[in-house]
């Protein structure tokens, strides 16, 4: 006779686990070994559901004892010694609940002391502070010129953003946007090539650079990281930029330099994008576009992005609340703010738990307490 009692606890285990699994069906094991670990603390429906079958399970255990004396004296053997010896191992379900126990507790401890591979995945380690558009140059900002990068150096940064744009005859250069007023006959309605972009002086006196300039500034300078800011979060465009940077990089011989690009994403899809297009080693997840300033939603885009292997997020200063850089600190994600200019702003956002900020302006040297 088939035991009820046996096929209902394997009926049960197995539905925990595939239940759990299959939760979110984008979300995978490292997510379930997050929530074991921090006790279920964003799916208490799931401790719910576990405790009735729990329950349920106790229930019709208890009955089936109580219907069958030898209930109690449930063994298992094994046989050792091509079967001339053999071993009694007592209360077979427990020792199954027992195992199943340490499994997942020691997996999950693996897992999160970097054992088994699952620990922060980002090539880039962080950066107090991040030149936005490479910092500020003699009084203007957003330039993203040569001269920027080279004063903003000798103060001290290391990690920058650049702006990146599209030029006519389908080259990348470093331009916040066609819009804007600082290179003469230039705009959205007069894209230029990417020979016409260098040869107009910024603001009539700084050096523009185009996607290769930088590629080549990375190999001059071992040093630094390269924040992207891409502009463009379709599909198309996306990969089409992409393709771009990485053939440009291949060409001039500068494709170790991908590798210290940090890749700003707007949402999901331009992830899925971009890591068709090439296997870049460092994201960060910029909210402006994509989060709808909501604690859930928040919470939804830091399961994704421990899933996906992204460990920084960035946002707007005014969306840094604490109770969403405790959500935040729970999923181990590092969380940047654009963009500070102040120096006792940038110290408090510290304090509270902010890994670093985009800046224009603020001297490294003023922050350093900080980072000690």
């Amino acid at each position: 006779m088939i035991c009820v009692s046996r096929i209902l606890f394997l009926f049960i285990a197995c539905e925990i686990v595939v239940w759990g699994l299959n939760r979110q069906s984008s979300e995978s094991w490292k997510i379930l070994f997050y929530d074991l670990r921090s006790g279920f603390v964003d799916h208490r429906d799931y401790l719910k559901r576990f405790a009735l079958f729990m329950i349920a399970f106790a229930v019709v255990y208890i009955f089936y004892i109580v219907c069958n004396k030898d209930g109690l004296a449930f063994e298992w053997h094994v046989r050792i010694g091509a079967g001339k010896r053999s071993f009694l191992i007592w209360k077979g379900y427990w020792v199954v609940f027992i195992c199943m126990c340490a499994v997942f507790l020691g997996l999950t401890w693996m897992i999160y002391s970097g054992m088994a591979g699952f620990g922060r995945n980002n090539l880039w380690q962080g950066s107090t502070e991040i030149g936005h558009s490479f910092g500020i140059v003699e009084g203007s900002i957003y330039t993203g010129s040569l001269e920027a990068f080279m004063k903003n150096y000798e103060r001290g940064y290391r990690t920058f953003e650049v702006d990146l744009e599209i030029t006519s005859d389908n080259q990348v250069v470093l331009r916040h946007d066609w819009d804007q007023a600082i290179q003469e006959g230039i705009s959205s309605d007069n894209i230029p090539t990417q020979e016409q972009f260098l040869s107009i002086p910024i603001k009539g006196k700084l050096t523009p650079l185009s996607f290769q300039d930088l590629c080549l500034l990375m190999q001059e300078y071992p040093d630094i990281w390269i924040v992207t800011d891409s502009k463009y979060a379709d599909w198309e465009n996306v990969i089409k930029q992409f393709n771009i940077m990485v053939q440009t990089a291949k060409e001039c011989g500068a494709e170790e330099a991908l590798d210290r690009l940090v890749i700003q994403i707007y949402n999901p899809a331009m992830y899925d994008a971009v890591t068709g297009v090439y296997p870049f080693r460092s994201y960060i997840f910029t909210m402006y576009q994509y989060w709808d300033g909501t604690p859930g939603q928040f919470k939804d885009i830091c399961r994704w992005s421990v899933d996906h292997n992204i460990d920084a997020i960035t946002m707007p200063r005014d969306r840094a609340t604490q109770g969403i850089l405790e959500i935040a600190e729970r999923y181990d994600r590092d969380v940047y703010v654009h963009t500070v200019n102040e120096v006792a702003a940038a110290k408090e956002f510290l304090d509270q738990g902010v890994r670093g900020i985009y800046t224009d302006g603020i001297n490294p040297e003023d922050l350093k307490e900080d980072k000690e």
